[in-house]
């Protein structure tokens, strides 16, 4: 390996590692809206209804929020019952036991920090490739990491913590086949707008931004 990468791959390294020390932080130790229903009824019954396949039961919301089922799933292998954390219900009041919500929160929430912290690697590539620069790559994916808003979002289990990595990545996929003209490009360019819509159907704004864009740089 050539000496002058090493400093240069360790930033980027850095950066990575200081995403996930961040998105780390108290990770199970708070709660936000919603969330719940995720953890409890939408994750599992995502992945019931695609073990019995029964795929009516796959419409888990109206989001749709297929993404976060994938990624987040990956919690059950470790709490397979997430309901058992809430303890008693009295009409509209529900009561949870916060020895348990923590250990299911970290379950839960982890598989998707650390996906999106493995995003960050892939838009350095990307990047570099769009703009044959490893610089503009390398502080792109610093200023990433080190956002409070992209490190904030990453935390919680929610459609927009994946759609901003996915939405992203369908985007400058779509640079990198305009500029490059390479087949690998559509397909990744299809893959991330298609993850993006099963995230949050918001993400079909991509589209006429894809064909705007391809007109602009045709003719311009």
């Amino acid at each position: 390996m050539d000496n002058k990468k090493i400093p240069f791959l360790s930033i980027l390294a850095l950066s990575v590692c200081l995403f996930y020390a961040f998105g780390a932080y108290h990770l199970g130790k708070f709660k936000t809206a919603d969330e719940y229903y995720w953890i409890q009824e939408r994750v599992p019954q995502y992945w019931d209804a695609l073990s019995s396949q029964n795929l009516k039961k796959t419409l888990i919301n109206d989001k749709p929020g297929i993404s976060v089922a994938l990624v987040s799933g990956a919690g059950l292998l470790f709490e397979e019952a997430p309901i058992r954390y809430l303890t008693k219900v009295d009409d509209d009041l529900k009561t949870y036991a916060v020895e348990k919500s923590e250990r299911v929160n970290l379950a839960f929430r982890l598989p998707i920090l650390i996906f999106n912290g493995f995003f960050l690697i892939f838009f350095f590539w990307i990047i570099r490739r769009t703009t044959e620069n490893r610089w503009i790559a390398l502080w792109s994916v610093i200023l990433m990491s080190l956002s409070p808003i992209l490190i904030g979002i990453s935390q919680i289990i929610n459609p927009d913590s994946l759609l901003w990595a996915f939405s992203t990545a369908a985007i400058f996929s779509y640079f990198a086949l305009l500029k490059t003209g390479e087949k690998k490009f559509i397909f990744l360019t299809s893959l991330f707008a298609g993850f993006s819509v099963l995230s949050k159907y918001t993400a079909d704004i991509l589209f006429p931004f894809f064909f705007l864009f391809m007109l602009i740089f045709y003719l311009i």
